[in-house]
């Protein structure tokens, strides 16, 4: 697991709406939870409300979740932006895009992100990319 970091904690000479973090992580379970605890971290400086924060590490969550399940890679990649008090976490999949099957139960995972943030998902022959910001 891989991570490259600058957050306001870490530095104190960094604005905290200002910051950007990176991850490369195994597509295994505990990835997800790891990345709901750096996040967490990485974004208490960029000026969401309590709620904002957790509707947003929810949503991204739901999205690490799903290229473990789904991309069939061994690796994705999480990112949090926060410049200008525009924050955005974005969750990138190595895998291609698989039809369900028709008797599969589609879930609610996709629902669910929408629900939280403002969410966009795009999907391409060199994987998944969702994009979240947290609703104002």
């Amino acid at each position: 697991m891989t991570a490259t970091e600058t957050d306001a904690a870490a530095h104190p000479s960094v604005p905290p709406a200002q910051l950007h973090a990176q991850w490369h992580m195994p597509a295994v379970e505990t990835s997800v939870r790891f990345i709901r605890g750096a996040l967490r971290t990485c974004l208490r400086g960029a000026g969401l409300s309590d709620d904002e924060l957790q509707d947003l590490i929810m949503a991204a969550s739901e999205a690490a979740a799903n290229a473990v399940e789904h991309a069939q890679q061994p690796f994705f990649d999480v990112s949090a932006d926060a410049t200008h008090g525009v924050v955005t976490v974005t969750v990138h999949d190595h895998g291609r895009w698989q039809e369900a099957a028709p008797d599969a139960d589609p879930g609610w995972g996709l629902a669910m992100m929408r629900g939280l943030a403002d969410t966009s998902v795009v999907a391409r022959q060199d994987g998944t990319t969702v994009t979240l910001r947290p609703r104002r």
